[in-house]
């Protein structure tokens, strides 16, 4: 299986894709006001919890992630050292 993340400002969806390609489940979140006042720790929470619990369902080969295109930057990653990375 795969997880297909599409990532967009006042919405993130989240796709359980099966070798076929075909969408097998589909998780949506519609951002809040308060939660675009905190939105990196809202999606990065958020994804955690519905990886958690996909990976108790599947197994997963891959995860892909979808963004809007523009003059946009990928401003900051706990886990990494890229910052201010164009996207």
């Amino acid at each position: 299986m795969k997880i297909g993340i599409d990532l967009g400002g006042s919405h993130i969806a989240v796709g359980i894709i099966n070798e076929k390609n075909e969408i097998v489940k589909k998780l949506e979140k519609d951002f809040s006001e308060e939660d675009k006042s905190n939105i990196i720790n809202v999606i990065e929470e958020y994804l955690k919890d519905i990886i958690k619990l996909i990976l108790n369902e599947c197994e997963v080969d891959s995860i892909g992630i979808a963004v809007p295109r523009g003059n946009q930057k990928w401003n900051y990653s706990k886990n990494s050292k890229f910052r201010d990375c164009k996207l």
